[in-house]
């Protein structure tokens, strides 16, 4: 194996995967590791701003397809992240496609979990902005990359 150290490597996408795939390969002895990223910008979905005095996280703010092939959801089971709701099977059948999961679970960048009835006020204003946007009115669901994306796009 030791031939193969040399090989060089590149990675697509310089999202959370990406990153950690770079980090296990330098730490596995691979010296010839590249990521290529299509933006300007590392992180993928996860992107941190301000918003005013406070820091908010913008992206990566749900899990998307709450089921076990979903490692991500996994993960979040398994450190007992998810409210037990989340975690029954008619949840786990429901194709949320772009939307939050059916039971929403918020939690500050510290980790401390934030009630619904807190978070209601920014999603109330959230929507509304979305809602008069031009685009909402005259298209039918378009995706973006991110929901920082969507905001600078409008």
């Amino acid at each position: 194996m030791a031939e193969n150290m040399d090989a060089k490597i590149v990675i697509i996408g310089c999202g959370i995967a990406g990153i950690a795939a770079a980090q296990r390969l330098f730490e596995s002895g691979f010296n010839n590791v590249r990521i290529l990223e299509a933006t300007g910008r590392s992180g993928g979905r996860i992107k941190t701003s301000r918003l005013g005095n406070a820091v908010i996280e913008i992206g990566a703010a749900f899990i998307h397809g709450p089921s076990e092939e979903n490692l991500v959801f996994c993960l979040a089971r398994d450190y007992d992240l998810l409210d037990p709701k989340a975690l029954t099977p008619e949840n786990q059948a429901v194709d949320v496609e772009e939307y939050p999961p059916l039971v929403p679970n918020w939690f500050t960048s510290s980790g401390q979990k934030v009630s619904p009835e807190t978070v209601e006020p920014a999603l109330e204003l959230f929507h509304e902005l979305v809602g008069n946007t031009p685009q909402s009115k005259t298209h039918k669901k378009r995706s973006w990359p991110s929901v920082g994306d969507f905001i600078k796009s409008e």
